[in-house]
């Protein structure tokens, strides 16, 4: 009997049924995002990829498969950023995706590994999210793949999304837990992050500089102490607000929240939109106008003021 529970319940959380409007979107910021990162090396991508350029003779570790490790010529590199742009608007607006998606991986994953010194964590998470995608869409019926960001067909917007399968809602929800559970430890042994002078540093650091931030947030100490602290808070306790039902949407308010903001002050690649991709995982059909609908809640109840009970009751 126990062992019947335990696997209706493993059952239950990989292959439940879920709304597949999470999936749509995933998929159509996992291609939007892939097809900037790609568009972003146009500018250099000469100096970084041909024969004559900084990188001519990468080194390629034992386990690497790209591409390009076998094809040096330049025509080749090229081809494989033309593959990436196209996979990328495929899998954007949902065509051929079954297809497109593995292709699109495979691009990212060779320019990668291409030059591995220009890369950082976010294009690592980005690749990541790319691989998981390609294997969902490999093992998925197509109608769950290209549907689009507002309802289903034409001829069929009068009906509710779709349920599909949601075990790649279930493994991006556990790839953002164990990112964050990680990065606390990785944090919890450093001494910056101890005496709270972490935000103040990285904040300070002008190469990373992205928008402008106040001097004294830079400067003052308290502030980077709150900075400092608050980060890791949220980072330590995100995974337990967002796997419990009551708090799971404070948790992506906060999380998402806290990456805008550290977009918003250093420059730290397409971090921000792989969170929010993983992210996404944990919505549910009408979060949205939740979210969009708190802050006049909030505005309702603090201009709600209570009835005086000395003053008698009107008839």
């Amino acid at each position: 009997m126990i062992f019947r529970r335990i696997a209706t319940a493993w059952s239950s959380f990989w292959f439940s049924p879920h709304s597949t409007i999470n999936i749509t979107w995933i998929r159509i910021l996992l291609g939007a995002t892939s097809l900037v990162w790609g568009l972003a090396l146009i500018p250099d991508f000469e100096t970084f990829y041909f024969d004559d350029g900084l990188f001519a003779e990468p080194r390629y570790g034992a386990y690497h498969t790209g591409v390009l490790q076998w094809l040096r010529q330049d025509w080749a590199a090229v081809a494989v950023l033309g593959v990436l742009l196209a996979s990328s608007l495929l899998v954007t607006f949902g065509y051929l995706v079954r297809l497109a998606a593995p292709i699109l991986f495979y691009a990212l994953m060779s320019l990668q590994q291409d030059i591995p010194v220009l890369m950082n964590a976010s294009d690592n998470l980005l690749r990541i999210i790319a691989m998981y995608f390609a294997v969902f869409a490999l093992l998925t019926p197509s109608r769950y793949l290209s549907l689009g960001p507002r309802g289903i067909k034409r001829e069929d917007q009068s009906r509710r999304w779709p349920v599909g399968p949601a075990w790649i809602l279930r493994i991006l929800q556990l790839q953002l837990t164990i990112i964050y559970l990680d990065t606390a430890i990785e944090k919890s042994t450093g001494s910056r992050w101890h005496n709270g002078t972490a935000a103040s540093i990285a904040l300070g650091l002008e190469e990373f500089e992205r928008f402008y931030v106040p001097e004294f947030v830079r400067t003052n100490l308290i502030m980077g102490n709150i900075g400092t602290w608050l980060a890791i808070g949220l980072e330590a306790t995100l995974p337990l607000l967002l796997w419990n039902r009551r708090t799971r949407l404070i948790g992506v308010v906060l999380g998402v929240g806290m990456h805008f903001v550290f977009d918003y002050a250093m420059r730290l690649g397409y971090f921000f939109p792989g969170m929010f991709i993983a992210y996404i995982a944990f919505m549910r059909p009408g979060d949205w106008a939740k979210i969009k609908a708190l802050p006049g809640r909030v505005l309702r109840r603090r201009a709600a003021t209570p009835a005086d009970p000395l003053l008698p009751k009107p008839a």
